[in-house]
Formats: C-alpha cells, structure tokens, sequence
C-alpha cells in the first residue's frame, strides 16, 4: 500500500504545480551533470596550446647558468635527518650549487601563526616567516608525517591560499592516502584496477551471512559452490597503510576470523578488501611529474617480490630493477596522474598473467602515492 505521501492528488492545483516543480528540478539538475561531464572532459583532454606554455615553463626552471628559477625548498617530513631521510639527501644533491636552501621541518613538531599579512611558524630547531617574499621563488614539498599533524596541515593550506606551489596539496594528497577514496577515483574515470568492496563491523554482523553479500562485489558468483568460495583469495588493507604495513591476503576460508579479530580490537576501523589478481612477477612503480596539462614520466621501475610474500614494497627488501613500460602501462600511469590532482605522483601498475583476467586486461592499478619513496627509484634510473 502506497504511502500518503506518494499520492498524487491531480485536482489539487497545489500538488500539480508541485510535481511540474519536481520535474522542472529533475530536468534542470541532469543539465547540471551534462554540464560537468562535459567540462571534466575538457580538463582532461590535451590542449597544444597549454602544453607549449607548460614546456615553456619547464624549460625555464633553470636560468642559463644551470641555477633553478626557485631559491627556497620548504620541506615538510617526519624526519629531518638527511642520513636518515633518503627524499631529503637526494634533493639536497640535486640543488648541491645551485643557489637553493631547503628548509626542513618536522610536521609533529610544527606550530605556526598566520595573519592577513604574515605566516610564521617553527619545529623544534627551525624557524621562518613569510610576508613581503615573493611565492614564485618559493615551493613546498610535503612528505609523511604531514597528514597526522592537524596543525602541519592548517599550515600548508595557509600557504596554498598565498598561492605558493604545493607538492602535493593537501586535499589530493588525503585522497590518495586513503585507499578506499583513491578507489573510488579510479572507478570513476575507469581506470583498471582489482575490484574492491569497504568492510566495516556491521558487515560482520551476522557473520558468513552478511559477509558474502559483500563479498559479492568482487566475486558475484559468491555462494552458489562452498568448496570454491573456501579458495577465493582476497587483499585485505587497512585505509591509511603505506609502505606495504598493514596488508595481508586471506582466503574465503580464514577472512572472518581475520576480521572479526581486528573488529574487536578495533571497532571503528573500515578494511579495503580487494580481490586477489595473479601477478605476472611483482609491480611497476611509475613517477609522473603533472604540470597543468604537461605531463612527463620521470622514472619506472619494477619491484620484484619478496620470497615468500605477496608483497613487492622495497621499503619491505623487495629489490628493483629497470624496466620498459609498455603503451598501455604508460597511458595509464598518465592518466592517473592527471586525475590525482598531484604535481608528483607515483603510480604502482601490476602486470597481470596473460588471459588470466579478461575483464580487466593487462595490467591493474594497485594504488597511486601521494609521498613515495625515492629508495629502489634512484639506484635504477
């Protein structure tokens, strides 16, 4: 039986004029999403002409004398040890004479102050101030350990809205960090990648039950043969994970029990889960350098597994070595870039065994990162 109020009452003036209003709103909110698809694609395509002033502006990062157009690097870590911080000692090569001074702070210890004419802020050894300085020759990097400070984070907003060049902002960079919003993304520009469904406490509730409806987002065949459900793999990873912690594989046969121990340490806690692909030796980590719609591929290379892991993190002792990317891999790894919003991105491909997912192709993107690692990177390149 319907309810009240789903009944059109046509001799009512009111109600009629009311449905028109609701159809009117219906027809105006699709010209809307007409509107926005159209201009999304309008981002994404390459226009020559912002290429040729992107080129321009790579081409004249450097003076004639080699010197870069910035003087300042403000480098945001949790670490700012250079013997320890492997990012931190390779910039310092890089700009080694080349009349640049990086400054770096330590995101847990940062306490700032901003006014409509000044930012002031230190760590624990540190201290800067910005007000007549120019943002042109000013860029900022932010590395791990920006995200867990809330104060850090105000601070590098505080900057972006001065119009200093970030890399990467901070929105884009909380994206990428959480693998369940970065999964999303890449769903919705279609990019391949292993199928993925969130898991919280509640999709446990009654156990084998509720878990398979979920579970059926990966394996849509899910409970029609027990025995090849108990087979089904599946990778299981906590939202905010990098380096390769806090990533396990499980079979239908062990994921609820895997489950329901980090649901009772950790009732809040939400898990990835994704579906287990057949790698064809380990996975491709790609950096792209984004420029508006200048892009290049700075550098790749393949990251082999450790023996007796699934895992391919060389932070983990997983070795790299060189690696030619194929068209596709490239196109991929491009158009992920771009969608990130990131100047920086490294974007991590796997190869899959040939034929052994049809649906999806060749390759599927595993993540892309907001912060990656420079080790493994810059002895192959």
């Amino acid at each position: 039986m319907k309810k009240i109020s789903e009944i059109i009452d046509y001799r009512d003036s009111y109600t009629v004029n009311k449905v028109f209003e609701t159809v009117k709103q219906k027809r105006e909110a699709q010209k809307i999403k007409e509107a926005e698809e159209k201009a999304r694609l309008e981002v994404i395509s390459t226009h020559e002409e912002l290429i040729k002033d992107d080129e321009d502006i790579i081409h004249e990062a450097k003076d004639d004398d080699g010197k870069y157009f910035f003087k300042n690097i403000l480098f945001f870590t949790n670490d700012r040890s250079s013997e320890s911080n492997k990012t931190l000692k390779n910039l310092e090569n890089a700009v080694k004479n080349k009349g640049v001074e990086i400054f770096p702070f330590v995101a847990e210890e940062v306490d700032y102050k901003a006014t409509d004419d000044k930012i002031e802020w230190h760590d624990n050894e540190n201290k800067y101030k910005i007000d007549e300085q120019s943002n042109v020759d000013t860029i900022v990097i932010t590395r791990l350990g920006v995200q867990d400070s809330e104060e850090c984070m105000e601070l590098i907003k505080e900057l972006q809205d001065w119009g200093f060049f970030v890399i990467n902002p901070i929105q884009s960079a909380k994206k990428a960090s959480n693998k369940y919003s970065s999964s999303v993304l890449l769903e919705r520009y279609e990019i391949p990648q292993p199928k993925f469904t969130l898991i919280s406490k509640n999709d446990i509730a009654k156990g084998e039950e509720s878990l398979k409806k979920k579970l059926k987002d990966i394996y849509p065949d899910i409970g029609k043969d027990e025995e090849k459900d108990k087979e089904k793999e599946y990778v299981v990873k906590i939202l905010d994970g990098h380096g390769g912690t806090g990533v396990t594989m499980q079979t239908g046969k062990t994921i609820l029990s895997m489950l329901q121990m980090v649901f009772a340490v950790d009732e809040e806690r939400e898990l990835l889960v994704q579906k287990k692909e057949e790698a064809d030796g380990g996975d491709i980590r790609v950096h792209v350098l984004t420029m508006r719609t200048h892009q290049k591929i700075l550098a790749q290379m393949k990251r082999k597994k450790i023996g007796g892991d699934f895992r391919s993190n060389v932070s983990l002792g997983a070795t790299a070595e060189k690696v030619e990317l194929t068209p596709e891999q490239e196109e991929i790894a491009l158009k992920v870039a771009k969608i990130s919003g990131m100047p920086w991105c490294a974007v991590d491909i796997m190869p899959l065994v040939k034929g052994s997912n049809p649906e999806v192709g060749d390759n599927v993107v595993l993540e892309y990162n907001a912060s990656p690692g420079t080790d493994g990177i810059s002895e192959v390149i």
